[in-house]
């Protein structure tokens, strides 16, 4: 137990004016109990906190300071001496000690506190013989994490909108769904290309291997051979550049036809590919498209 007779007035007027934690250390120093962990010092923690309780309730009903401190003096004692006793027992030693704090608290405020203690800590009497007593057993766990701070926000003058946010979401996410298609057919055709130029080898090995002379049908043979080699490179190349053009396209048309937030501007557009003379782009004329003549005019030139 602490030395609760250091507790002097102003001790207890610092403890009364400030918030519970701050309150429970401030107390837990001024009688002695070095500074201790919650989780590993539970008894400790009890006792402080069941000796701010009983200053708190004096102090809230108006009790004088100097009954303040007779209050936690008594609740000091009554801990201690109920450790290891029945309940009966310490009923005794209080009706005892009641002769002492009548005359020292009052008629209003000793039954006022004597309704508290039985209301309180002689209601849940079985339990604090339990905590106090009983040495409890530490299951602390101790687990090493690695923990990421969060990144410093952007200033609020760059935030944007948010659809706007969502607009450049969707579209990166389009792009990513490209990137990985590319990706995935890229990879397809290095294996279609690795396979065919395996079959290309077997096929030559084949015939470089060959000892009897060629034969007229022996040569047409082989020709067949290297052609629809050849030929089944060409139509998977072939087939791989197609499926290629047409995923771009079915992502551009899906980026084109997405709802553009009309502060980012009007979308890109793609480059021109029909080529522009020298003339032009000095000029800066565009070529005009040519038109095709009708018959009316055609026919109109020749009678001439």
């Amino acid at each position: 137990m602490a030395n609760v007779d250091k507790l002097c007035e102003q001790d207890l007027k610092n403890i009364a004016y400030s918030q519970k934690t701050q309150a429970c250390s401030l107390m837990a120093n001024c009688i002695g109990i070095k500074p201790y962990d919650k989780e590993k010092n539970l008894n400790t923690d009890i006792y402080v906190n069941y000796l701010y309780d009983h200053i708190m309730f004096a102090v809230e009903r108006g009790f004088p300071w100097k009954s303040v401190g007779i209050v936690v003096n008594f609740a000091n004692r009554l801990l201690k001496f109920s450790k290891g006793k029945s309940l009966a027992e310490t009923v005794t030693w209080y009706s005892k000690e009641a002769e002492n704090m009548f005359p020292l608290l009052g008629e209003r405020f000793f039954k006022m506190y004597t309704d508290f203690v039985f209301s309180t800590f002689l209601s849940h009497y079985q339990l604090y013989q339990y905590v106090l007593i009983k040495k409890r057993d530490e299951e602390i766990p101790k687990v090493k994490l690695q923990i990421t701070p969060p990144e410093s926000p952007e200033p609020f003058k760059l935030g944007k909108e948010s659809r706007i946010f969502e607009y450049e979401q969707t579209i990166c996410d389009i792009e990513r769904r490209e990137s990985e298609k590319v990706n995935s057919l890229l990879s397809d055709k290095e294996k279609l290309n690795d396979e065919n130029e395996i079959k290309k080898e077997e096929m030559f090995k084949k015939y470089e291997d060959r000892e009897d002379p060629l034969t007229k049908e022996s040569l047409s043979d082989m020709i067949k051979d290297i052609i629809t080699c050849y030929t089944s490179s060409l139509t998977d190349d072939l087939k791989t550049t197609i499926t290629q053009t047409q995923d771009t396209l079915q992502f551009k048309l899906e980026k084109t036809s997405l709802p553009r937030p009309q502060v980012l501007g009007p979308p890109p557009r793609y480059k021109l590919k029909t080529p522009v003379s020298s003339k032009d782009k000095q000029t800066g004329r565009k070529t005009p498209e040519a038109k095709p003549k009708s018959g009316r005019a055609t026919a109109s030139g020749k009678s001439k």
